[in-house]
């Protein structure tokens, strides 16, 4: 090695010093940002799973009412003394509204998409009951609390399943319902009543 090249490594030694000093010292700026963004990110999706849930449970509660309503016998025409007519006991609820402070993108795009597409869902079914009453027959107007077992027993099942997994991913408690009273399996003791009865008018061609 001559005079002169050795000149040029002592010259660029500090250069490569202070150049990988410089990468290092980015490197490190950029892994606390990146986990200072993750813990922010990880605090917020909790945040909206607690949220969530707590909305949720009632609204599992709601939707098992509905789908599990024996209906009332009512005077037909209001007067009494006159025919009777069954109509549900419980009205169906608007769906309950999503808080606007919490941030869905904190969370998976899929699980998100399935937490929002609920109120379509929710509004579906309303109008799936509402159309059942034009094809309802009095005085039972069974088609009506049949579409309401079929469309909200199927959505509070539906709203169920995600509470769980928000529970399962942001090790959340299990749900404690009101008196004890389990919902769901309010639900599928309804749902399979009406399974076995319409077998049963499929048989006999009821």
């Amino acid at each position: 090695m001559t005079g002169q090249e050795a000149d040029n490594v002592c010259t660029l030694g500090p250069a490569l010093i202070g150049l990988c000093g410089v990468i290092v010292g980015a490197s490190i700026t950029w892994i606390k940002d990146s986990i200072t963004q993750c813990k922010t990110r990880n605090r917020a999706a909790r945040y909206l799973a607690i949220r969530v849930v707590i909305l949720l449970d009632r609204y599992v509660e709601d939707c098992s009412v509905v789908a599990c309503d024996p209906g009332e016998e009512v005077p037909y025409d209001g007067k009494p003394g006159s025919e009777l007519m069954t109509q549900p006991r419980e009205s169906i609820l608007p769906f309950p509204n999503w808080p606007a402070d919490i941030d869905w993108k904190s969370i998976d795009d899929k699980l998100a998409y399935r937490l929002l597409s609920l109120h379509g869902d929710h509004e579906a079914a309303t109008e799936a009951v509402n159309g059942a009453w034009e094809h309802a027959g009095p005085p039972d107007n069974a088609e009506v609390f049949r579409t309401q077992t079929e469309t909200f027993g199927t959505l509070g099942v539906k709203a169920y399943d995600l509470t769980c997994e928000l529970r399962r991913i942001y090790k959340l408690p299990s749900a404690q319902y009101r008196d004890w009273w389990d919902p769901v399996e309010k639900i599928k003791e309804a749902q399979r009543r009406l399974s076995q009865r319409r077998a049963i008018e499929a048989e006999f061609d009821l």
